[in-house]
C-alpha cells in the first residue's frame, strides 16, 4: 500500500464518556502521517460550528469523520485507504453497523439527506469542501451535515457509494441492552413507517432542503468556472431522499 495517502480524522465530541472507545478505534488502526483532532462541541449544533473550525488546518491527504459515541470497525482504515488509492480525487461513502437494524443504507436507499458524517471519506482539495450547517427554511432536523455532502458533491462530482462496513454506530457493548432494543424493534418499525407520507416518500425528504441543493450546486458550479469532471461526466449528481435532483 502506498504511503501517499494520510488520513485526518475530525472526532466532535461533546465529552461523552465513549470518546475514550472512539479515539482508540481510529489510534488503533493509523500509520505514520495521519492525524487525528479532536474538536469540543459546547455550541449545541451537533458539531457543525467545531467542525468547520478545522476544515482548513487539515494536513492529510483525505478527511473523515467520527463522532464520539461510534467507533471504527477493525480494518477500516485499511478500507479507506484502498478507496482513496484506486479512485483519486473521489468522495467516498460507505457503510455503517447499527447492529440489530443492521446497516445504514441500502442500494435502494441510497441518499445523501439521510447519510452521516462517519460515512464519507472526502478528498483534502482547498477550495473545494463543503460546510457543516442548517438548510435554510427547512423544518428542524439533523441536517447540519446535509450542506456539507451537497457542497463537496457539486464540486467534486458525485460521491461513490462502496459496500464495505467502516464504522459502528453507538455500538452496544450490554447483551441485556442489546436484547432490549431488539425487543423494541418491531415498535421501531412501526412508528417509522406510520411517519411516512402517502406516496411512500420518507417524510426526511424536505422540499426545501432539495430546493437549496439544486441552488446550492448551480451557484457553486458558477463560482468553479468548468463543472468538475468525473469519470467522464460534468454533472455532478446530488442525491436526496427521493432520488437524483
Amino acid at each position: 500500500m502506498s504511503g501517499d495517502i494520510k488520513l485526518s480524522i475530525v472526532v466532535a465530541t461533546t465529552g461523552r464518556s465513549t470518546l475514550g472507545s472512539a479515539i482508540e478505534s481510529a489510534t488503533s488502526q493509523m500509520l505514520p502521517g495521519d492525524e487525528i483532532l479532536v474538536v469540543f462541541d459546547d455550541t449545541g449544533d451537533a458539531g457543525d460550528t467545531p467542525r468547520n473550525k478545522v476544515l482548513d488546518s487539515l494536513h492529510g491527504t483525505h478527511i473523515m469523520f467520527l463522532d464520539d459515541d461510534d467507533e471504527l470497525v477493525p480494518g477500516a482504515l485499511e478500507i479507506v485507504r484502498a478507496f482513496a488509492e484506486e479512485r483519486p480525487g473521489r468522495f467516498g461513502f460507505f457503510q455503517g453497523d447499527r447492529g440489530p437494524t443492521g446497516v445504514v443504507w441500502k442500494r435502494d436507499g441510497m441518499s445523501l439527506m439521510g447519510a452521516a458524517t462517519g460515512m464519507c471519506v472526502v478528498p483534502n482539495v482547498p477550495d473545494r469542501i463543503g460546510r457543516f450547517g442548517r438548510v435554510p427554511g427547512a423544518p428542524p432536523g439533523r441536517l447540519g451535515d446535509y450542506p456539507f455532502f451537497v457542497e463537496t458533491a457539486a464540486m467534486l462530482g458525485d460521491p461513490v457509494w462502496c459496500e464495505e462496513v467502516i464504522y459502528a454506530l453507538r455500538p452496544e457493548k450490554s447483551r441485556i441492552k442489546l436484547l432490549r432494543y431488539k425487543l423494541k424493534l418491531r415498535t421501531r418499525l412501526k412508528h417509522l413507517l406510520g411517519h411516512r407520507e402517502q406516496d411512500g416518500t420518507p417524510a426526511r425528504s424536505y422540499p426545501e432542503a432539495e430546493a437549496w441543493a439544486v441552488a446550492r450546486t448551480h451557484e457553486l458550479r458558477g463560482q468553479l468556472g468548468d463543472a468538475p469532471v468525473v469519470e467522464g461526466r460534468s454533472e455532478p449528481e446530488i442525491w436526496h431522499a427521493r432520488g437524483r435532483l
